[in-house]
């Protein structure tokens, strides 16, 4: 009976083919369902009136609201021609039912009923069909294959109240099956690859390894069927181009436990006998071949003879010629097991030129936004390679879920022209909350920003491609406010343009340090990474200090001119009228309140695959200070590098980042360097395992009686560090490193402390925005005696 509906149905659609532009003589609706009640409210949602020139594209945009409303499983718009020429409208509608406890639960024994009721998601007066409880009863059944019922049924039935105009009860039948905890995944005849290999490409790993902690164990048929598939990939990219593995038998391992047994056909390990190309007509043969980066006596996995393959698209590609095929033909050679012939055959794609580049789905964003990270243009050949990499670039800047790319034929045969399609998704971002560090202690903090700014589009002041973002940070030990704006396309040139107002207020054990002031910079890019200049003027000021007395540990006085354990007899240096070495109060009253004025001029280059959470590449930075004295009162040079490379490791997706940090400052002139500018190391972000900025010089209030000290920075600073991290699941990562670092108490390298070496575990939870970083570390070397230990740090923010 249901054939006869669709065929009844389809020849309805076929008719009204013939009837475009006939006159609707009537618009009526039909409900397929036995709710007993008027059905005529859906007309409510419809567009066609009698009356109506007759539309398909109407009818058909009905039949989607009508969908849309959440209130139907089926609806079919039906056409019924007339004899005067006129047509009738038709809604076949096939409306759902409204849920009404109780829900009816019958089968289950290992989990309970308001577990169930819980997975069921069902809640009284909700529309409800065969379709939704189908996906209701896949998630109770996936619970239980969690807990190893892996025969385990469930059916969803719905049942109409009689008389309820649309009112139905829903039950549950289980059946349950026996539970088979799976004790162990075992592989037979495996004897090049060892079975731990095998497991860990489907997730399986030994109890003490926290990749498994977070993994689920297949249990289901089709779960086993990709742990399979996944354990037979490991064998073809290892060479063993002819290996199968079986899909798993049941091996009873013990009361409710069983063992699932992969049988494992190896075949021969190839290796590479020779490569050869055929269908190359445009390019040498030779050129072509060496394009592929496969070589004689290479292992002959699968996935480098497809990387191969590649290789030789790209190659083609990049030269304008589209839609180029290259499929690999691997035979063995006689008399020799184990060897393989690669045979690439190419089938040429047409030379290609870029008629139009059409942008679509930008309803925001402006095209020039997008058109900028083209790195084509119309009129050039079709370099496929570029083509992939805009794409990239457009998926970087974070304005768009998904980016695609494909081509259109046009009337030329050697024109195309090339579409990127890009779903746009929010670029705000407001956050407010609260945290603890080890630095900054208890927090509150509020930020707002938005990344596809548009400053001249009011009121929406997006899809312009600028970035705006305004922060405030209130804690016990930090107060912030900033507002900021970037135009990243400056007079339409790839200049960018940045203005930074700020307010910040520091606190240290010995003082307090303030700064407010503003910056603006620019930056243009150069042939290897992009060079700046910047411009910032601010006031800094020194509160709350220490007013004890402080000397170096051989009981020295800090203070230029005063007498060493004593009170300054104002005889050599001169200039300040404080008592004893009350060094703290002395840098207030000689720098608190100074402006700095500075100029910076920088280089650097980021080559890293993604700005949050980089798994390859490196980011490079050298920088160049001026303080000057005409409008600034501080006078100050400094000079800094700072490199990092993150190298992703042929296992897993384990990462190794290495990292390297030289800086130097000195005053010039007659005056002396203020404590605040001074370089420190120690502490969650630079040296961990050591209290906050403890590396280094340092002054004690009673040299030779107590080891009390405070740090007071250096002038030079070196410092290393090494990270390997392992990614557990989702956004949560666990890793070990090791830090060195040494702070000189002069510049350019002089009287450098020892280095100060640690180590330790922690853990990595990367929420865009607000990663957050759990240390644990202790120095196996310390830089002096006096340097204090600090095991644990917590911090957000990973640099």
């Amino acid at each position: 009976m249901r054939n006869v509906w669709h065929i009844w149905t389809a020849t309805f659609f076929l008719m009204a083919g013939a009837v475009r532009g006939a006159t609707v003589q009537n618009v009526t609706v039909r409900a397929r369902d036995t709710f007993g009640t008027d059905a005529s409210d859906v007309l409510n949602h419809c567009s066609v009136k009698a009356g109506d020139e007759y539309s398909a594209e109407a009818t058909s945009r009905d039949e989607r609201t009508l969908l849309d409303t959440g209130r139907f499983s089926d609806v079919t718009v039906l056409i019924e021609p007339l004899d005067n020429g006129a047509v009738n409208v038709i809604y076949m509608v096939q409306r759902r039912h409204r849920f009404q406890e109780p829900l009816t639960i019958t089968g289950n024994a290992f989990l309970s009923e308001s577990k169930i009721r819980k997975l069921s998601e069902l809640r009284n007066g909700e529309l409800i069909d065969s379709a939704i409880l189908h996906e209701r009863a896949v998630k109770i059944r996936d619970e239980y294959l969690k807990r190893y019922f892996r025969d385990v049924l469930v059916k969803a039935e719905i049942q109409p109240i009689e008389g309820s105009a649309g009112f139905a009860t829903v039950t549950f039948t289980i059946e349950e099956g026996d539970r088979q905890r799976i004790k162990d995944f075992t592989f037979v005849n495996n004897v090049s690859i060892p079975a731990s290999e095998l497991r860990s490409a489907f997730g399986e790993y030994p109890w003490w390894n926290p990749l498994g902690w977070f993994s689920d164990t297949p249990v289901s048929d089709q779960a086993l069927e990709d742990a399979r598939q996944k354990a037979e990939d490991v064998y073809r990219d290892a060479g063993f181009l002819d290996a199968k593995v079986d899909f798993p038998v049941v091996e009873s391992a013990g009361e409710e436990r069983i063992n699932m047994v992969f049988n494992v056909t190896e075949g021969d390990a190839y290796t590479v006998e020779s490569v050869a190309i055929r269908g190359v007509t445009l390019f040498p043969d030779a050129e072509v071949l060496a394009s592929t980066g496969l070589k004689e006596d290479m292992t002959g996995g699968r996935k480098a003879i497809n990387d191969a393959a590649k290789n030789i698209r790209d190659y083609y590609g990049s030269r304008g010629y589209a839609d180029t095929m290259v499929r690999p033909f691997i035979e063995t050679v006689p008399g020799r097991p184990g060897r393989a012939v690669i045979t690439f055959e190419v089938h040429e794609g047409q030379l290609a030129y870029i008629r139009n580049i059409i942008i679509r789905g930008n309803d925001k964003t402006k095209d020039k936004v997008i058109r900028r990270e083209i790195l084509v243009n119309p009129g050039e050949v079709m370099n496929e390679v570029r083509v992939e990499r805009s794409g990239n670039r457009l998926r970087n800047l974070g304005y768009f879920s998904d980016v695609r790319h494909y081509t259109e034929k046009t009337d030329a045969d050697d024109q195309r022209d090339l579409v990127y399609e890009v779903d746009e998704q929010n670029t705000g971002r407001f956050l407010i909350g609260a945290g603890f560090s080890s630095i900054d202690q208890l927090m509150g903090f509020l930020e707002i920003s938005q990344s596809n700014f548009d400053i001249l589009n009011w009121p929406n002041f997006t899809g312009g491609g600028q970035k705006a973002r305004f922060g405030v940070e209130i804690g016990t030990r930090n107060q912030a406010g900033e507002v900021s704006w970037t135009e990243p396309w400056f007079l339409d040139r790839p200049m960018a343009l940045s203005t930074d107002f700020y307010y910040r207020n520091l606190w240290y054990r010995e003082f307090d340090v303030t700064r407010a002031g503003g910056s603006v910079g620019l930056a243009y890019p150069v042939a290897f990474g992009r060079v700046g200049v910047s411009y910032t003027l601010e006031q800094v000021d020194m509160k709350s200090v220490d007013n004890r007395n402080w000397y170096t540990k051989d009981g020295k006085s800090l203070i230029p001119g005063a007498d060493d354990l004593g009170d300054w007899s104002g005889g050599s240096g001169g200039g300040w009228d404080g008592d004893e070495s009350r060094y703290f109060k002395w840098q207030k009253d000689e720098f608190g309140g100074n402006m700095n004025s500075i100029f910076r001029l920088y280089w650097e280059r980021d080559a890293r695959d993604q700005i949050f959470v980089p798994t390859r590449g490196y980011r490079a930075f050298l920088f160049g200070d001026l303080s000057e004295g005409g409008v600034g009162d501080n006078q100050f040079y400094k000079l800094g590098a700072n490199y990092r490379h993150w190298f992703p490791l042929p296992w897993g997706k384990h990462v190794l980042s290495l990292r390297g940090r030289l800086e130097t400052i000195e005053s010039y002139g007659d005056n002396e360097l203020p404590i605040y500018e001074k370089l420190f190391l120690g502490g969650p972000r630079t040296v961990r395992g050591v209290r906050y900025r403890d590396v280094g010089p340092k002054a004690f209030d009673a040299p030779g009686y107590s080891d009390h000290h405070v740090p007071i920075g250096g002038q030079t600073l070196a410092l290393g560090s090494a990270e390997y991290s392992i990614p557990l699941f989702k956004a949560v990562r666990v890793a070990a490193f090791m830090d060195a670092g040494s702070l000189g108490e002069d510049a350019w390298g002089g009287s450098m402390s020892s280095f100060c070496v640690s180590g330790g575990v922690g853990l990595r939870i990367d929420i865009k925005g607000f990663p957050i970083r759990f240390d644990i570390a202790r120095p196996f070397k310390r830089d002096d005696r006096y340097t204090d230990t600090e095991v644990f740090s917590f911090s957000i923010g990973f640099e």
